[in-house]
């Protein structure tokens, strides 16, 4: 996905057509792919916690984490774990943390994806009714460089809740490539003289 332009024929300052989101509203939006890979992402952390954690027992604490949504088109994304130092285990954790990323899109479920949709919404709603967001756009719109820009977040819950399974999963395709030539893998222990019987010798 390459990042919309203003002289592509995209708006600065996208809102929905008369308080609803049409179809055309939803992909013109230039944060229409970055706004997707957002929900992936929630979905890969949602089931990297359920399989690789709860189902497996593999870490006691495993997340996904990813640049500024905005800059989707050079994006990174990190999952990180931590377990306790057994080089086996440890080794059987990567595998199978690569086997749930590459097997992602393959069977998302309806559930997944509301599963991962309904707390960016609520966190996107506590965003827009935040003063900080309004006095930080109030300012902008008065500077001499002010950036249209900046309102591109605002209907962002309304935004993410028309997104779809379809959506997501078509921006994914063509942008979530979690092959072995893609992936950069690191193991680092904390030192045990640094460890005690609260927080001991971990690998992440």
């Amino acid at each position: 996905y390459k990042t919309p332009m203003i002289g592509d024929g995209y708006q600065t300052r996208t809102f929905p057509s008369n308080g609803v989101w049409s179809r055309a509203d939803i992909i013109s939006h230039p944060r229409y792919a970055g706004r997707c890979l957002i929900i992936l992402g929630q979905i890969l952390e949602n089931r990297l916690f359920s399989t690789i954690r709860t189902k497996l027992g593999l870490c006691y604490s495993i997340a996904f984490q990813a640049s500024r949504t905005d800059d989707y088109d050079m994006a990174w994304g990190m999952v990180a774990a931590n377990a306790f130092a057994d080089k086996r285990r440890i080794n059987i954790m990567v595998l199978e943390i690569v086997k749930v990323m590459q097997g992602l899109l393959d069977n998302v479920t309806q559930f997944e994806f509301e599963a991962a949709k309904t707390p960016l919404i609520g966190q996107a709603q506590q965003q827009e009714a935040d003063l900080a967001t309004w006095l930080t756009r109030l300012t902008n719109v008065q500077l001499p460089h002010s950036s249209a820009n900046m309102w591109l977040s605002a209907e962002s819950a309304s935004f993410i809740k028309a997104l779809t399974l379809d959506d997501v999963l078509s921006v994914a395709r063509s942008t979530y490539f979690p092959t072995i030539e893609n992936l950069y893998i690191g193991i680092g222990r904390s030192t045990p003289e640094h460890a005690t019987a609260d927080a001991p010798a971990v690998a992440t």
